[in-house]
């Protein structure tokens, strides 16, 4: 399974069929590539700005359990 698929199933546990455009949205914005081209080395800062978008959106305790598990995919 590609690295964009496992981010995809975490972030969809939390905000269902949203989080591929919300993936879609992190990786172009903030990590300049598609989330075709994500690789485990990215996972840090991935993690952290989901967690900064999730935490906006749904809250702190889910904001920290999307990077607890984007980072556990490393």
């Amino acid at each position: 399974m590609s690295v964009e698929q496992q981010c995809l199933t975490v972030l969809t546990k939390q905000m269902g069929p949203a989080a591929k455009a919300f993936l879609e949205r992190q990786c172009k914005s903030h990590l300049k590539k598609e989330p075709a081209a994500l690789q485990k080395s990215d996972l840090d800062e991935l993690a952290k700005w989901c967690q900064i978008g999730t935490q906006l959106i749904l809250g702190q305790v889910v904001g920290e359990k999307v990077k607890a598990d984007l980072l556990a995919l490393k």
